[in-house]
């Protein structure tokens, strides 16, 4: 009896080991960028991108579409708004706080003195920024109307980290952009680039 214990604790141990080695190949393959369009880049030459895609439940936005732009500009964003604080006056875009002073400018509002009471979770916006030396997001333009529905970010990269092995981002004062090996590379007429 304590030898069939022991051979089957064996054979299971065996078992597991095999399957753990089967898991990890599989896991470890799947991971692999191989050759994504992205890895075409020369990021070192890159002052800033248009970078269309979408914000993941996991709280990253992941990359669909990436774009060249010509020189350094400060950040804009087009999305949904996913919180306010109007004791603060900051809105929550893209998992980044920006924060909203009297000297924001409410674009084709039809509403005369239109705020940040008017907002209101959900609503599709385009915000304009600066960026402080804190490294706080600050509205210096809001455009509330007709706003298309694919979801834009623009602006200078800050920091790259693309090895060709997931997970690679790019960020712009600290929004994290994912890379996956579908990002598309546009060219400046919005042309695919194969």
């Amino acid at each position: 009896m304590i030898s069939n214990k022991k051979h089957l604790f064996k054979k299971t141990i065996t078992y597991r080991f095999f399957f753990l080695i089967l898991v990890t190949m599989f896991t470890t393959a799947s991971v692999q960028a191989g050759e994504p369009e992205y890895m075409k880049l020369n990021y070192k030459n890159i002052p800033a991108m248009e970078i269309k895609g979408y914000w993941d439940t996991s709280g990253v936005f992941v990359a669909t579409d990436l774009e060249e732009l010509p020189k350094l500009r400060r950040p804009k964003l087009r999305g949904e708004i996913q919180d306010i604080d109007y004791e603060k006056k900051t809105v929550m875009m893209f998992g980044l706080e920006i924060s909203i002073s009297d000297k924001t400018q409410f674009l084709e509002s039809g509403i005369e003195n239109y705020n940040i009471n008017n907002l209101r979770p959900g609503y599709r916006v385009e915000v304009s920024c600066k960026v402080g030396q804190d490294g706080k997001w600050e509205a210096r333009k809001i455009k509330v109307k007709d706003i298309k529905q694919n979801n834009k970010i623009k602006g200078s990269l800050t920091r790259i980290a693309v090895d060709g092995s997931p997970p690679d981002t790019i960020e712009i004062f600290g929004l994290h952009i994912i890379l996956i090996e579908e990002t598309d590379v546009n060219d400046p007429t919005g042309s695919i680039d194969y």
